[in-house]
């Protein structure tokens, strides 16, 4: 019985052996050591490779440091494509880091899982497209973020620059192609101006509690979730460009905020802000989405709205102070002047001097006895000229012009000028 038991376990291990020794085999990775016994790494594709660990002592002995490092774009012969050193971390001893072209993207513990507390630099190649979630989460030397000319960079994920509270300045602006500020991107960090550009997408708490932040601008058709710059204590003056969506407590708790310009946003959610320090808002005819039973700022602020317009509604209803918004008004522009017109074949060639407050200019012909009819109208107030086409021979014309100005909501025409006389 004994006997026939060890055979039938014998069996069972030998099954077993055959189904997971491939599954095994499989899984394991062909790691390689570079010629010059820096870089482990492994196969990407047929001719790229990920790096997966460094050898410090090697490359301190090679380039006589260990404190600034660059990661190369080329190892034996094969193209680097991905950071992610689990075989072999980075120092934690290194000051700088420069990440080659070829990189799109990097997250948490690409470097590896040392305490990167010494980090004061990194240069960042303009083929990155994405900087991961807490990619460099914590690392409190961390002051400069340089990118490459013609960066690509489109997100910067959640948590990505979290507690970097060396980091006071972030190259906003140069991200042309951002389109992405993940949840909590910034929080704790140290940044004291932020400037962003067009259809950036923030997240929740992007910038909470930075507290060296001073000024916040957004540009236009970005859309600001939650909470985005709460408890920003030393925040004193923001700006929202035009077709903006702002989500509830976007600048809640920042006390110090005095200054606040709004431009024509689609969306205002409950407690913007909460600072005392503001005694008045306009809410644009743009902003079509207000809360429909909470407050957007406090009761003190009195709120400058539209006739007709959401803003009026709503301020109506929750009982705020309100005035109404005079639309700007077109100024009367000045006489046009020194008119003339000169025949070239069938044409005539109208020329005047420029009014300096116009906006635009009408012209206006009369053909022989009959009545002035307008016969264009030039958009540019810079344009002082224009040609009269295919007149007929034997015929008189005669030529006036006046400026106009234009506000959204007026427009206002200047006097004509003297009229000029013209036969073919």
């Amino acid at each position: 019985m004994r006997k026939t038991q060890k055979f039938f376990a014998g069996i069972l291990l030998m099954l077993s052996l055959v189904c997971f020794l491939p599954a095994m085999k499989a899984r394991a990775v062909d790691i390689r050591e570079s010629q010059d016994g820096i870089w482990r790494y492994e196969m990407y594709t047929a001719d790229t490779i990920k790096l997966v660990g460094i050898y410090n002592d090697e490359y301190e002995k090679a380039y006589g440091t260990i404190r600034n490092v660059t990661f190369p774009s080329m190892v034996d012969g094969y193209r680097v494509v991905k950071i992610h050193l689990l075989h072999g971390y980075l120092s934690g001893d290194v000051h700088s880091i420069t990440v080659p072209e070829g990189i799109t993207e990097l997250s948490s513990f690409d470097f590896g899982y040392n305490n990167y507390s010494n980090v004061e630099t990194i240069n960042l190649p303009a083929s990155l497209t994405k900087i991961g979630n807490q990619a460099f989460s914590g690392w409190s030397s961390l002051s400069q973020v340089n990118f490459a000319q013609g960066s690509q960079l489109s997100v910067i994920d959640d948590l990505a620059f979290n507690q970097t509270t060396s980091l006071t300045s972030f190259p906003f602006e140069s991200l042309t192609n951002l389109k992405t500020i993940g949840g909590s991107a910034f929080k704790d960090s140290f940044l004291t101006s932020v400037k962003i550009g067009n259809k950036v997408k923030i997240g929740s708490s992007a910038f909470e509690s930075c507290p060296a932040l001073t000024s916040f601008t957004v540009g236009n058709d970005c859309d600001l979730e939650g909470y985005t710059c709460g408890e920003c204590h030393s925040l004193k003056t923001a700006s929202i460009g035009n077709g903006c969506f702002l989500d509830i407590k976007i600048f809640y708790e920042c006390e110090n905020l005095s200054k606040l310009t709004l431009g024509n946003v689609k969306k205002i959610e409950r407690d913007l802000f909460t600072t005392q320090k503001i005694k008045s808002l306009t809410i644009p005819k743009s902003c079509t989405s207000l809360p429909a039973y909470y407050e957007i700022v406090p009761k003190s602020v009195t709120l400058n709205v539209y006739k007709g317009s959401q803003g009026e509604a709503y301020a109506k209803k929750m009982g705020y102070k309100y005035k109404y918004v005079a639309g700007a008004t077109a100024k009367k522009p000045d006489k046009v002047t020194k008119l003339k017109v000169k025949k070239s074949g069938t044409t005539a060639k109208l020329s005047w001097k420029k009014v300096n407050n116009a906006n635009g200019y009408e012209v206006y012909m009369k053909t022989g006895s009959k009545g002035f009819k307008k016969i264009t109208t030039i958009k540019k107030g810079s344009t002082v000229k224009y040609d009269k086409k295919k007149l007929k021979k034997k015929t008189t014309y005669t030529f006036k012009v006046r400026a106009y100005q234009t506000t959204k909501s007026s427009k206002v025409y200047g006097p004509y000028s003297s009229t000029v006389k013209v036969k073919f």
